[in-house]
């Protein structure tokens, strides 16, 4: 592995899996003293997190109240490091706003 990166975790909605794997990525990778960072995004975005996934990370001292679930552009998937996708279709056809 590199000195460094972004690691993209990508799922439908950017609003439970994929934000609570960017939320706990970045938590242990700055634990172990890594320079890797997490992002997230969706292929069908929602309006908001889900408030579960809100109330879990705040219990633990995460604030993504104020997250706004967010379209994967091409450009995200070229500069990403790894891309860890749950669930989502990447053909062209997702990734076209």
């Amino acid at each position: 592995m590199g000195d460094s990166g972004s690691v993209l975790f990508l799922c439908p909605h950017n609003a439970a899996k994929s934000l609570l794997a960017a939320a706990y990525f970045d938590r242990l990778a700055g634990e172990r003293g890594l320079t890797f960072s997490a992002d997230s995004a969706g292929t069908e975005p929602a309006e908001g997190p889900t408030p579960a996934v809100v109330a879990a990370l705040h219990a633990e001292g995460v604030d993504v109240s104020g997250y706004r679930p967010r379209h994967v552009e091409p450009r995200d998937l070229a500069s990403a490091y790894r891309v860890i996708s749950m669930g989502c279709d990447l053909t062209e056809s997702q990734l076209s706003p």
